[in-house]
């Protein structure tokens, strides 16, 4: 099974881009936007792994961040489920057969 894939900014990349008065006084200080696309990404993540709820309810193609292998805890079956392929609906459980 595949996990989700994210794209790293360089290790030699800063994280925030720091703006200066004149006299060399920081006046704002903002999050580099490659920084704040792979945050956002592993907070997506984050929440798709601890999403839970009736078999009914499983996140489908419509929702953002699924990835193969992606857990879901089906309180219908009791157990969890694990997204087969990110571009179906194709959910197994831990021994591989279709939930």
């Amino acid at each position: 099974m595949a996990g989700p894939n994210f794209q790293v900014p360089s290790a030699y990349s800063e994280m925030f881009e720091i703006q200066y008065d004149e006299e060399g006084k920081t006046i704002a200080i903002a999050l580099k936007p490659q920084w704040a696309a792979l945050f956002q990404s592993l907070q997506q993540t984050l929440f798709a792994s601890s999403r839970n709820g009736s078999t009914s309810v499983r996140p489908t193609e419509a929702f953002k961040g699924r990835y193969e292998g992606m857990p879901f805890f089906d309180r219908t079956l009791g157990l969890p489920v694990f997204l087969k392929h990110a571009s179906s609906n194709v959910w197994v459980k831990a021994d591989g057969t279709i939930a």
